[in-house]
């Protein structure tokens, strides 16, 4: 019985390592600021980031949802490009 309880436990615990590895990158939430030029990702497990000392969330700029250069031949965005209620239902 013992020598099956072990290879349980070690597989148990190989398991665990191989779970939290998969799910240490899942994000939580994607949030778009409204001035359309920083999309931030929040992260799942933010306690265990907080312990590692890794960032419970990351902002990186995206330059191409900025507005085109206002002209003669440029139109501004239509329409709402942020929505403000949470979660967006397309018609």
């Amino acid at each position: 019985m013992l020598p099956f309880m072990m290879f349980a436990f070690f597989g148990v615990f190989i398991a665990m390592v191989f779970r939290a590895r998969k799910l240490n990158n899942l994000v939580s939430q994607v949030l778009i600021n409204p001035n359309g030029q920083d999309i931030t990702f929040v992260f799942a497990n933010q306690r265990l980031r907080k312990l590692r000392s890794d960032k419970a969330e990351v902002t990186l700029p995206i330059t191409s949802l900025v507005d085109p250069p206002q002209g003669d031949n440029y139109k501004p965005l239509s329409g709402t490009l942020v929505p403000t209620e949470w979660p967006y239902q397309l018609p």
